[in-house]
């Protein structure tokens, strides 16, 4: 096992390759409806300079609950949008949360207008990123982002600022796991088929999976490389490049640890072929060591569900609407 990095360390990697110059808060576009025992808000939150620059933010809430509330950030997986999480963010409104979700760079409102549809948009903005738009679509702009709307939520006179907590599915999750190692205003996260070690897969070619997920920037990669087919050098150029020190200093290796002594729960695929479950020993095998050292070793939860592959089972929905029941509200009102 490479030897771990301090969790200040590792944030500070991160707050690297995400620096920008500010713009200030701002809303925009803000509407507010009712929807039977639900509040909803539809707005724009202003978080970074450019055509991407305006964030689409919804949240729910029940209608007319006084308060500061525990937040739950809601976020989607590759070419969906918030839209996907409507439910769940419904369900977390009617158990007592406030629940917020974005439409994550190139996706939902921010899609690239004129592209053939919304995932190939991303992907156009992937392979652009490669040849050196100066963007990081993938992972790094979006976390940007999430800590601009963590600003927004913690001035919000009902969200309670020392309970939000966060969840994503696939791309989600891995902007969940990588926000919650960058930003100790997050309580608590359960990431749910993303967590993963990038380098491991390059290393072990196990990277196919994770390729087929977007696969243009990986097939210009080997074209300007002079490569017939996408291999591990490819795999490691386009990380580098969209990615910058990812695999020396922010992989799950060190990123997850790094969460530690905040509660975490992690939900995998058994047979994910985008998450194999094998480059999954050391990181989880370090973090197990980094929330025993910090004397809270029942914070981090690890549920693989058997037989499914990179799918979200009934299993994993369950075990995060408590998780979120327990550290956010201190009730088990989800069982």
């Amino acid at each position: 096992m490479m030897r771990a990095r301090p969790a200040a360390a590792v944030r500070a990697s991160l707050e690297r390759v995400i620096s920008r110059p500010g713009v200030p808060l701002q809303v925009r576009a803000h509407v507010r409806r009712t929807h039977g025992a639900l509040e909803a808000e539809h707005l724009q939150v202003h978080c970074d300079a450019g055509l991407q620059g305006w964030m689409p933010l919804s949240i729910m809430k029940a209608h007319q609950q006084p308060g500061k509330l525990p937040t739950v950030i809601f976020l989607h997986a590759t070419g969906a949008s918030k839209e996907m999480m409507r439910e769940r963010m419904g369900r977390a409104a009617s158990l007592g949360f406030l629940a917020a979700a974005i439409d994550c760079r190139y996706h939902g409102e921010r899609a690239l207008r004129g592209a053939t549809s919304p995932y190939e948009g991303y992907q156009e903005a992937l392979g652009r990123a490669w040849r050196g738009s100066g963007e990081h679509p993938f992972l790094l702009d979006n976390l940007w982002d999430l800590r601009v709307l963590v600003d927004y939520l913690a001035g919000r006179p009902d969200v309670d600022a020392a309970r939000i907590g966060c969840t994503g599915v696939s791309l989600g999750g891995m902007h969940t796991w990588l926000l919650a190692a960058l930003e100790p205003r997050i309580a608590c996260v359960a990431p749910l088929i993303g967590v993963q070690s990038f380098g491991w897969a390059v290393q072990h070619d196990a990277f196919h999976a994770r390729v087929g997920s977007i696969p243009a920037v990986f097939a210009a990669a080997a074209v300007d490389l002079g490569l017939s087919s996408v291999t591990a050098e490819v795999v490691r150029a386009v990380w580098d490049k969209l990615l910058p020190g990812l695999l020396t200093e922010y992989d799950s290796l060190w990123s997850l640890p790094a969460i530690a002594p905040r509660p975490l729960l992690v939900g995998n695929g058994a047979l994910d072929p985008r998450c194999p479950i094998a480059g999954l020993e050391a990181p989880l095998a370090a973090a197990r060591e980094a929330y025993a050292a910090c004397g809270g070793p029942e914070h981090l939860q690890v549920l693989l569900a058997e037989g499914v592959g990179h799918a979200v089972s009934p299993e994993m929905e369950a075990a995060v609407e408590a998780f979120f029941c327990k550290w956010l509200l201190g009730t088990n009102e989800a069982a």
